[in-house]
């Protein structure tokens, strides 16, 4: 992606694509789009680690083969990674696996743009929630028809953002929330104030945020439905839960459908945090 360098303070168009669950399956794909989200802070979630900024990317893969109802447009489905080829990170295994057998040598420098318009295979599971979401790529099988990108190849930068530029409107959301929210919220645009959490958007009702500016969540725990919980009060009651017992708790940010609400286990296991 080249150097990185502070972006200042823009505002983008909101996107976040139709929203239609993708189905779940193996598909053929192709890599269609990559945001830069931004250096994010990572709130700690297992005892002993510590906050960190980390660099993040939105990865959008386009599902060849599955048409939106009533659409022209094919299913696209996101996952959003940590910029790092670190030997144990998840950008790491999905180039990887789609080069198999061939992997990247250690300390060998990789442009990842390489990565766009690169047709794979790729897995859709339901995850506890019921929601589709993407939990590895591979090469396609020998003889398998190579899709080709009906999507525009997109590469949102910072500078993009800084430029007003929209970010385009087949883009899914990341989690529940769009891609320029969370770029909004990057130490590049919003300096040290990015810690403080997700920001608010004005259409969303003035009770889901804090005085500080803070997201609220719905926490249930398989039983009951607590709703509005500050980000400091989610990250309490879950640190005193762990093991088994985090797959009956699913978490969702207020005012997002019900569908966004993923097993505080799965994120423990996907990413060691929640994304608060």
């Amino acid at each position: 992606m080249g150097a990185f360098g502070p972006a200042p303070v823009a505002k983008a168009a909101k996107t976040g694509g139709e929203f239609e669950k993708p189905p779940a399956g193996n598909h053929r794909g192709i890599l269609v789009a990559q945001i830069d989200l931004g250096t994010q802070w990572q709130e700690p979630f297992k005892a002993g680690d510590k906050p960190r900024w980390q660099r993040q990317l939105f990865w959008v893969w386009e599902l060849s083969d599955e048409q939106m109802s009533g659409a022209t447009r094919n299913h696209v489905i996101g996952l959003k990674v940590n910029y790092t080829l670190g030997e144990n990170s998840t950008m790491r295994a999905l180039i990887d696996a789609r080069r198999a057998p061939a992997r990247i040598p250690d300390g060998e420098s990789y442009e990842i743009e390489q990565e766009l318009n690169k047709p794979v295979a790729v897995a859709v599971p339901l995850n506890k929630g019921g929601y589709p979401q993407v939990s590895g790529v591979s090469g396609l099988m020998k003889g398998t028809p190579v899709p080709t990108a009906t999507y525009q190849i997109t590469t949102y930068t910072l500078a993009d953002f800084a430029a007003k530029k929209p970010i385009p409107d087949w883009v899914p959301y990341c989690f529940g929330e769009q891609c320029a929210d969370i770029i909004a919220r990057s130490r590049e645009v919003a300096g040290e104030a990015g810690k403080a959490g997700r920001p608010v958007s004005p259409e969303k009702p003035a009770d889901t945020a804090t005085a500080s500016g803070d997201q609220r969540w719905d926490v249930s725990d398989g039983k009951s439905i607590q709703v509005g919980l500050t980000t400091d009060a989610v990250l309490a009651a879950l640190a005193a839960v762990s093991g088994p017992d985090l797959t009956r708790y699913k978490v969702k940010p207020s005012g997002q459908p019900k569908e966004t609400a993923m097993p505080a286990s799965e994120w423990e296991d996907k990413y060691g945090t929640i994304p608060f």
